[in-house]
């Protein structure tokens, strides 16, 4: 029997393809001719039950992005998603419920980027929260950050802030304990497990009607 973290691995790189997929906006049997296998083969890829070939990825990138250096678009998206297959890392994500309603795509699009996200949600090494619109928190004027834990040098832990004029780093304790106690708030008002993966998954089905 295979181990849950490769078949969680699968599904997140399926989800993936999917996305890349819709945002080509092709179906599965215009794709299938394209990469070079059959419509059903494309369909047990995005469900994570068949593993891609490079080259298969190679030609979802050509079709999602013409015009770019395909090769390097590969490699860096890979190098991306790449980190997020480390078991010994670990990623805790928090979104607003506002972040992921946000039309800032097609609904094909979206669709995709949600369906990415539910997939993720399911390794055994991320944790994806939910802060609903209906929370108090939410409404809170906060901006994003990076809070970085545990580093693999035992260097200490930093904060990283993009904002409109610049990028900030936060290294001093006393600032990266602020975020860190905001963060904790946050998740406590936030929806996790399965209650944000349901969430989530309610949200992409309702873009599909």
């Amino acid at each position: 029997m295979s181990s849950p973290e490769p078949q969680s691995q699968r599904r997140a790189l399926g989800a993936e393809l999917r996305r890349l997929r819709d945002l080509a906006g092709l179906s599965t049997r215009e794709m299938a001719p394209k990469v070079g296998i059959s419509s059903a083969g494309v369909t047990r890829t995005e469900a994570g039950t068949r593993v891609p070939s490079l080259p298969e990825v190679n030609v979802l990138e050509l079709c999602a992005v013409p015009g770019q250096d395909i090769p390097a678009a590969v490699t860096a998206r890979l190098e991306r998603q790449q980190v997020l297959f480390d078991a010994a890392r670990r990623f805790d994500f928090l979104i607003t419920e506002g972040a992921l309603r946000s039309p800032i795509a097609s609904e094909a699009v979206m669709r995709g980027q949600l369906d990415r996200i539910t997939s993720v949600a399911g390794m055994n090494n991320v944790t994806v929260a939910v802060l609903p619109t209906r929370s108090g928190a939410a409404r809170i004027g906060w901006h994003g950050f990076t809070i970085y834990e545990q580093l693999r040098d035992d260097g200490d832990p930093f904060v990283y802030v993009e904002l409109v004029h610049a990028d900030v780093t936060i290294s001093e304790p006393a600032g990266v304990a602020a975020y860190q106690h905001l963060f904790g708030q946050l998740m406590d008002a936030a929806l996790t497990g399965d209650d944000a993966t349901n969430f989530i998954a309610a949200l992409a089905r309702s873009l599909a009607s």
